[in-house]
C-alpha cells in the first residue's frame, strides 16, 4: 500500500529554503509522523533527505536519486520511483516530504 504524508502550514505551504519553519515547535506533529510511518518503507525526495541528519530508526530509508549518488550511511538511492512502487504493492510504503 502506498501512503503519502506531508507537513503543511495553514496556507498549505510545506517548507522553504531553510526547512520546515515550525520544526521542533509542534511535538505532536513529530509524534504523529513517527507513529504513522513506523510500519513501513520510507521514500523521500532529495530535498527532504537533506533535512535529515540520520535515517529514521527501524525503517528502510530510500531517497529518489540517480544511481551512484553518494548518500549518507543508512540511506539507499531509488533511481526509478515508478518502477519501485510497482514492485512493492504488497508492502507499506510511505512517501514523505
Amino acid at each position: 500500500m502506498i501512503n503519502l504524508i506531508v507537513a503543511i502550514d495553514s496556507e498549505r505551504g510545506m517548507a522553504g529554503d531553510h526547512g520546515i519553519p515550525w520544526q521542533g515547535e509542534v511535538p505532536s506533529d513529530a509524534a504523529y509522523f513517527r507513529e504513522q510511518t513506523s510500519n513501513g518503507i520510507i521514500v523521500m525526495g532529495f530535498r527532504t533527505y537533506e533535512e535529515f541528519d540520520k535515517p529514521l530508526h527501524d525503517r528502510t530509508n530510500l531517497v529518489v536519486a540517480r544511481e551512484g549518488t553518494g548518500l549518507r550511511d543508512g540511506f539507499e538511492p531509488v533511481a526509478d520511483l515508478e518502477r519501485f512502487v510497482a514492485g512493492h504493492t504488497d508492502e507499506v510504503v510511505w512517501i514523505v516530504g
